[in-house]
């Protein structure tokens, strides 16, 4: 029959998107359970309704299962920016940078922490990985 046709050709389109597209365990858990119950009305609606609208049945299904994996894909699948350098990089820099040593001159001024740069320094407070008596926060009044 046409009507199984189409719902199995619709079957392998949700599964190869949803394969390609949703990478997450919640969207991969998500998606079968709320896609089964519309395929379950869409075959029950083509076998016992076969000379009804079974057009707007399949539509329906294809308009769901595409709204289904838009959902999906904006809520789960979001796009992270992530710091130029890895945390792990910046705990790496900030271990193995030698402390500069100080001068008479630089004791009376304030030193920079570590001898790091300026932006690994904003990096490694934002992280708090970096607790050098730099007290910055909110908290701190």
């Amino acid at each position: 029959r046409a009507d199984l046709t189409v719902t199995v050709v619709s079957f392998a389109f949700a599964e190869v998107a949803s394969l390609v597209v949703l990478r997450t365990e919640e969207s991969k858990y998500i998606f079968p359970r709320a896609a089964l119950p519309v395929y379950v009305a869409d075959v029950y609606y083509a076998f016992f309704h076969p000379f009804g609208f079974t057009w707007l049945a399949h539509s329906a299904l294809y308009s769901f299962q595409a709204f289904l994996l838009l959902v999906l894909w904006n809520h789960f699948e979001a796009v992270v920016h992530l710091p130029c350098a890895s945390p792990e990089q910046l705990v790496v820099e900030a271990r193995l940078r030698p402390k500069p040593q100080p001068t008479p001159e630089a004791q009376r001024q304030e030193l920079p922490a570590a001898g790091l740069s300026v932006n690994t320094r904003r990096l490694l407070l934002e992280q708090g990985l970096l607790l050098l008596g730099d007290d910055r926060s909110y908290e701190a009044g």
